[in-house]
């Protein structure tokens, strides 16, 4: 089962897309998994942030990349969201049992069936898929790649990105101080916006205090919220 983007980041990270002036009616078809089977919206498909190489690959393909300058350092800086806040992000809130109970649940499991047998197998596909995406970028050993992960160093490895990218930002209104929110902007936000909402009721808030050490990162989010929505 792969990952997509869940109706309530879809909504938030293409309407700031279009707010950038990069939204086509394409864009659902390039959320879509791989396989392309799944339907739009699907609450079975556990939520997760438009990768930034997704986003630089579609802006390309539709030629309207807002910042060709900005698009060369995208590609560097891709990998610290793609990777190690993407891997924490998973395991946070679909692995992290008090978040999967407070966000996870009432957010994705509850409205799909009220059936306690249904939720158990969501519930568990939501699970299997969180492990899996995270495994793929595991370290590979003798025997092939790693089948355990730990949690503690996934937590340590996205707070140094959020530590590199804050140092990238310094204190720009937008990154690579650009004239207007671009690529890199949108990706970030897609993460910060929801670890920074409250609102949510995230019962671990181990991640999301890791980002409220970075208060440039927090003023960021805070600026494309109040431009975009």
């Amino acid at each position: 089962m792969a990952l997509r983007n869940a109706p309530e980041e879809e909504q938030y990270t293409c309407a700031l897309v279009q707010a950038l002036g990069i939204y086509s009616s394409t864009w659902s078809n390039v959320l879509a998994s791989k396989g392309g089977s799944e339907s739009k919206g699907s609450t079975s498909h556990p939520p997760s942030p438009i990768t930034t190489n997704k986003l630089l690959k579609w802006s390309k393909g539709e030629a309207k990349v807002v910042d060709e300058v900005a698009d060369v350092r995208l590609e560097a800086y891709e990998a610290l969201l793609d990777v190690p806040i993407r891997k924490a992000w998973l395991y946070h809130l679909y692995l992290c049992h008090p978040n999967f109970s407070a966000v996870a649940v009432p957010s994705y499991i509850q409205p799909s069936s009220s059936n306690p047998l249904v939720s158990a197998a969501l519930s568990y596909e939501l699970h299997s898929a969180a492990t899996a995406e995270i495994l793929k970028s595991s370290p590979v050993t003798a025997s092939g790649p790693a089948k355990v992960f730990d949690a503690e160093s996934l937590y340590v490895q996205a707070e140094d990105a959020f530590s590199a990218l804050s140092t990238l930002l310094k204190e720009h209104e937008w990154f690579f101080d650009a004239k207007q929110p671009g690529l890199m902007d949108a990706s970030v936000f897609s993460y910060t916006h929801l670890l920074l909402d409250d609102t949510l009721g995230w019962s671990d808030k181990r991640l999301n205090d890791d980002l409220r050490k970075y208060s440039n990162l927090v003023r960021h989010r805070d600026r494309v919220f109040e431009r975009c929505f």
